[in-house]
């Protein structure tokens, strides 16, 4: 990252019309803003943000995700609130719900059929024996 930086800043100094989307925990910027190297980032404007609330997200995914709560407080503090963690995080578990949903709906559209095929042609093909 911060021979990327030191590339970038070279290249604004011949003043080529660019921007930078950076995002990242706060701790990770602020080390990389403190290198002495990188002194262009001090100059250019920053929107400071707040971490999402851990409650927020706990009880998001314990809402969308369908989990318990223990579970969900766990997810949602390994994302130290870090929106982009949170929402990665959040799709590749919805993901991963989605596959086992399709999977066991799958498995319930074959009994079903099975239950039917039964049902409506192997037990007519089995003649009652009638006494006469």
């Amino acid at each position: 990252m911060k021979y990327f930086i030191q590339g970038y800043g070279a290249l604004l100094g011949y003043k080529y019309p660019m921007g930078l989307l950076m995002t990242g925990l706060y701790e990770n910027v602020s080390k990389l803003q403190n290198e002495k190297t990188l002194t262009f980032l001090y100059r250019t404007p920053k929107i400071q943000m707040d971490p999402l609330s851990i409650g927020a997200i706990t009880s998001n995914y314990a809402t969308y995700l369908k989990i318990d709560y223990d579970k969900a407080i766990k997810l949602a503090k390994f994302t130290k609130g870090y929106a982009f963690a949170y929402q990665t995080l959040g799709f590749i578990l919805f993901e991963k719900n989605k596959k086992i949903l399709m999977m066991k709906f799958c498995v319930y559209l074959i009994n079903k059929w099975m239950n039917l095929f039964i049902t409506k042609f192997i037990l007519k093909l089995v003649v009652p024996i009638k006494r006469y």
